[in-house]
């Protein structure tokens, strides 16, 4: 069976012939099926090009492109999951996963039974949830710069600072009273605490991630593989948040066998950065505000 050609204002077809059949693949398709205007974000099968999950690997020219707050990924996901649907009568799930230069900075899911309502997160600009940083591996790691700024807080005295409160607001917004992402410290001593990090993603889901964190040479760390990732609340299926929380894991992973956060500043103007395994930031610099209680989260834009 030969595919349709398709066409929308913000996507063109760039490869309409394959077999939509229920033929597994094994790696990655080696031509684009589709391409955004602007050939900005090409799009590959990831696996069966016709199954229940379609999944997909959207490889993106530059970080921009995925960036929270721009629509191209989500306008690309949009006329995927249509032509997909339209030729392949038993899909009920398409993911994406973007990329740039192999590091994953979006991922996208659209279901049957929310009529292909798209569900995503990008690359936030100040949120500490999933930091999707380009590292530049010819510079050297920025870990231990880092360490020996004159505003340096070591976790020990950044917990201390806060007394009573275990709320830290990434991108606080005073007059909706909301952040992009919340980081709560449950039960926090000098030497650790377990981390909760949340934000709300497109589709009203809120996303978790939690970890025991310990204290490690003023930074707060925590192995990847000990972390959970789980998915609340929004339009997805029970089978969906669970292929988003397995994606969420995935891009997780990606910053190595060990993660560190690390501080700046004093308990009421705190900052700060996470880095991978590496010593390379996954994050930028991110304003902190502490609260007692977290407040709403809100999407970014």
């Amino acid at each position: 069976m030969m595919w349709k050609s398709f066409l929308t204002k913000t996507t063109v077809i760039v490869c309409a012939a394959f077999a939509a059949s229920n033929v597994a693949v094994a790696q990655q398709s080696e031509r684009p099926f589709f391409m955004a205007k602007g050939r900005t974000i090409a799009a590959f099968f990831e696996g069966e090009k016709c199954a229940e999950t379609v999944r997909t690997l959207f490889k993106g020219r530059n970080p921009s492109v995925f960036q929270d707050g721009n629509p191209a990924a989500g306008r690309l996901m949009n006329a995927v999951s249509s032509l997909i649907k339209q030729q392949c009568d038993q899909v009920q799930r398409v993911t994406a996963k973007g990329q740039v230069d192999g590091k994953t900075m979006y991922n996208g899911i659209a279901e049957a039974a929310t009529n292909w309502l798209i569900v995503e997160l990008g690359a936030s600009k100040n949120s500490n949830f999933l930091g999707s940083r380009i590292v530049d591996k010819n510079n050297p790691p920025e870990q231990l710069v880092f360490k020996e700024r004159n505003d340096f807080l070591t976790y020990a005295n950044m917990q201390a600072d806060l007394g009573n409160k275990s709320v830290l607001c990434g991108g606080y917004d005073q007059s909706s009273n909301s952040c992009t992402s919340a980081t709560t410290l449950i039960n926090p001593n000098s030497k650790g605490s377990t981390v909760r990090i949340t934000s709300q993603i497109k589709g009203g889901a809120i996303a978790a991630i939690e970890f025991l964190g310990s204290a490690e040479n003023g930074f707060l760390c925590s192995n990847t593989s000990d972390a959970t990732v789980s998915i609340t609340g929004g339009t997805l299926t029970d089978d969906g948040r669970a292929e988003m929380s397995v994606m969420f894991t995935d891009r997780w992973l990606e910053y190595g066998d060990r993660v560190c956060v690390g501080y700046v500043g004093e308990a009421d103007s705190l900052k700060t950065v996470s880095f991978d395994e590496n010593g390379y930031q996954t994050t930028s610099l991110i304003d902190l505000t502490s609260f007692d209680s977290a407040p709403k989260l809100r999407l970014e834009k």
